[in-house]
């Protein structure tokens, strides 16, 4: 009598497939689920670099047109946007051969070459009256030297306002002795006030005239709001907060 092989599997080779399918999914969403967590801190990374490179940006262009005079440049520390956490950071004012126009040829005179001073320009930071999506409420805290160091979404602003007109024989012009009054806290940018980055950390002016140093810093917001309470903890030198120092020499 014939007998016939029977194919399939037995029992105990189902169980072995299933247990290694089930490994390999495990091991498929353990990948999957890395790669969203590496995704998250990159982006929230490189958006906290792309807000540096804006101020840096701006300030590098500014201050190549800088005047490095007696009078015609200052700094101070910034007011406090939230009382009693410390100030926002530092401000800084100088004159610029900037005409508001980027025409060609403002920025010196045809005849004698030399920089013709038209605009008072000033940079600080300070927290929006009117935030923006997934901006953080901050709590005050204690200060650190001085400074916030618990709100990660501050602005940087920056104002330009005109010289007054050059008369031949006089004095260069100086800055505006007022200019202390400027530092608000921005609602929206203006035609006279814009806000050129935001979600910074700190704003620091650490040296300045001829040649200016600067310290930024910036939080990964999306991965630090993951693991602690953005706005109630100090973030200064924290493992989300991202820190740059770069110098900048002035032209005239």
């Amino acid at each position: 009598m014939r007998t016939t092989k029977q194919l399939g599997m037995t029992l105990l080779e189902t169980m072995i497939s299933g247990a290694m399918l089930l490994l390999m999914l495990a091991l498929l969403a353990y990948t999957l689920k890395n790669s969203e967590k590496l995704f998250g801190q990159s982006s929230g990374r490189d958006e906290a670099v792309r807000q540096m490179l804006l101020a840096r940006s701006a300030l590098t262009r500014d201050l190549h047109n800088a005047a490095c005079g007696a009078g015609q440049y200052a700094q101070v520390v910034a007011p406090e946007s939230i009382a009693g956490a410390g100030s926002d950071g530092d401000a800084l004012t100088f004159l610029s051969t900037d005409d508001g126009q980027h025409s060609a040829g403002w920025n010196t005179d045809v005849a004698s070459g030399e920089a013709v001073l038209r605009s008072q320009i000033t940079y600080w930071p300070s927290v929006s009256l009117r935030p923006g999506p997934g901006s953080i409420i901050a709590q005050p805290g204690p200060p650190l030297a001085g400074y916030d160091q618990q709100n990660p979404c501050k602005c940087l602003v920056r104002r330009r306002s005109d010289c007054p007109a050059i008369v031949a024989g006089q004095p260069a012009p100086q800055i505006d002795p007022g200019w202390v009054g400027w530092l608000v806290r921005p609602q929206t940018s203006t035609p006279e006030t814009e806000i050129v980055a935001r979600n910074l950390l700190s704003f620091r002016v650490l040296r300045s005239g001829g040649l200016w140093i600067f310290q930024l810093s910036a939080v990964a917001l999306d991965e630090a709001r993951k693991q602690i309470p953005l706005g109630k903890v100090p973030l200064a030198g924290s493992k989300f907060t991202l820190e740059e120092r770069f110098s900048v020499v002035a032209s005239h």
